[in-house]
């Protein structure tokens, strides 16, 4: 492997893909997953579930992604056991891939973190850790053939795809089959170009075309068009002519933004566009409360976001993660060896394979 592959760039948007999955596959089997015998009571084990839902929730979402990528493998070590060294790679191969995401930048690309401008936008970060991240699912995964885990085999295996997933092919054919949409806004509102901007950068396959009501080519291309209703609404219009407004153009845009996927559906549901329009017609009452006063005069046109091509900051030094690779290789073999018999346990590894019922406690 050239030092490229370990030093190079990596998509960021694979590593985001790879949270989500993470995050989604663990949350959905959390409540199944044993806890220590501190949490052995249905009091304890529900606060343990409910943090762990919120926990797990945030990093799919990738809020505050950095603290929240640790939080996630504490509560992986308090829901598989009280020991914090890997001992068993097959039951605790999910623990130890968030131990090594630590050391991502898993916020870099498609997190809230980005949207609401706590970090910028990364297209790339240094190869380095998820390189390790994707090494520790090799091990995991053959760990958990050996021992017969499959279903855990094909989890590993499915988040070793999420971080070799062909991003831009994928995003191209999506793009192909949803039809674009122009998106007319109050330029001249700063609340709507706050809007604006944060629904361009949940745009991941540039389906929507930005244009500013104030524009004298909009009124040109569009006569039919209200420039009093552009001031009170966002407007949209789709490739057919039809053009929505407020509650039924956000819920429009929502099939257009892959954010907003899961959420699209429920804006059908009874009552709900009923409540929506509402509760639009009030925000757009109050923008200029929300947001201060109008611009008034020359407008600059408003860009679409774009990702930044370099890391996003410097990554932990190769020799301290490759000492701690080691390490945990180390431990892996010597609790296998001390199963056997092969070598006699440490003190951390007979309590290990005590609390895992292959060894009996000295009497």
């Amino acid at each position: 492997m050239t030092r490229a592959f370990w030093l190079g760039d990596f998509d960021a948007r694979r590593l985001a893909l790879f949270r989500i999955v993470f995050g989604a596959v663990v949350l959905a089997r959390l409540w199944a997953l044993p806890t220590v015998d501190l949490a052995s009571g249905w009091p304890m084990r529900l606060v343990l579930l409910a943090v762990g839902y919120g926990v797990f929730g945030a990093l799919i979402l990738g809020h505050r992604t950095r603290g929240v990528v640790v939080l996630a493998f504490c509560v992986l070590t308090v829901f598989s056991g009280a020991s914090l060294v890997l001992l068993d790679g097959a039951e605790r191969a999910v623990r130890l891939v968030a131990f090594w995401m630590i050391w991502t930048d898993l916020g870099a690309s498609w997190s809230l973190d980005t949207v609401r401008g706590a970090q910028p936008s990364r297209r790339f970060v240094v190869a380095l850790a998820p390189r390790f991240v994707q090494l520790q699912l090799v091990i995991g995964i053959g760990l958990a053939m050996v021992s017969g885990a499959l279903q855990l085999g094909c989890v590993l295996g499915a988040f070793l795809v999420a971080l070799a997933f062909p991003i831009d092919r994928a995003l191209a054919l999506l793009g192909r089959r949803i039809r674009p949409a122009t998106v007319i806004f109050d330029g001249r509102c700063t609340f709507c170009r706050r809007s604006m901007e944060q629904l361009l950068r949940l745009d991941v396959l540039q389906r929507l075309v930005p244009r500013d009501a104030h524009d004298p080519a909009v009124r040109a291309e569009l006569p039919a068009l209200d420039p009093e209703r552009c001031q009170r609404e966002i407007v949209l219009v789709r490739a057919d002519g039809a053009i929505l407004g407020g509650f039924d153009a956000f819920r429009a845009l929502a099939w257009r933004l892959p954010a907003l996927w899961l959420v699209a559906p429920f804006l059908y549901l009874p009552l709900v566009p009923f409540v929506g329009r509402r509760v639009y017609r009030k925000l757009a009452a109050r923008r200029f409360e929300l947001a201060g006063a109008c611009k008034i005069g020359p407008l600059e046109p408003l860009p679409r976001p774009t990702a930044e091509q370099g890391p996003a900051r410097r990554e932990p030094h190769h020799l301290a993660l490759a000492a701690l690779l080691a390490l945990q290789l180390a431990l892996v073999g010597w609790s296998l060896a001390a199963r056997t018999g092969a070598v006699p346990p440490a003190r951390f590894v007979e309590a290990e394979l005590r609390l895992v019922g292959l060894s009996q406690p000295p009497a």
